[in-house]
């Protein structure tokens, strides 16, 4: 990998919609990751997620399959090498504990974008994009947490309040320059 450039911020705050951006638009390809929760509507096998069983992803994890693995409650994520291994530039989306790991083996080959969204934008966009009101109330008691410190592990925080979509995908692009 030439170039990796890693998105990262609280639910809601526009990570998969930059990825999406960045991966059809630009020469950095989507490192899809693997997971254990069902497909949400319209998301594809292969190109959100490779999805699988819970057997399935804790026998990959045994075989060090993965440079990040996380649970979220009774899901699993996590990156596979090999989505990263002869790839010239890659984009993709993780929590902090996946930016620490990628940056522990990948270093400066990756850049870390912190997404920063007011918590009312985030609101706002979680509902327009269906998620169940007791799923945001849950994810964000987590993301509290989860993301206390996560701006002292990026290499670039954008402050993305209130910006267009391309104006974002801009900065993220500058920014790793």
């Amino acid at each position: 990998m030439k170039k990796g450039i890693i998105l990262f911020g609280k639910s809601g705050c526009g990570k998969t919609t930059l990825l999406k951006i960045i991966d059809a638009n630009f020469r950095y390809t989507n490192l899809v990751s693997t997971t254990t929760r069902q497909p949400r509507l319209g998301e594809v096998e292969g190109v959100d997620y490779y999805f699988v069983s819970k057997e399935k992803f804790e026998d990959m994890a045994q075989r060090d399959l993965f440079v990040e693995c996380v649970h979220h409650g009774e899901h699993a994520y996590g990156l596979q090498y090999s989505e990263i291994e002869g790839r010239e530039f890659g984009v993709v989306v993780v929590n902090p504990e996946g930016v620490k790991a990628i940056k522990a083996v990948y270093g400066d080959t990756f850049k870390a974008v912190y997404i920063d969204v007011e918590p009312r934008e985030r609101l706002v966009r979680q509902i327009l994009r269906g998620d169940d009101i007791h799923a945001i109330v849950n994810r964000y008691d987590v993301d509290e947490w989860l993301f206390k410190d996560a701006e002292q592990l990026a290499d670039v925080v954008i402050n993305a309040n209130k910006m267009a979509i391309l104006q974002v995908v801009t900065e993220v692009l500058e920014s790793i320059r």
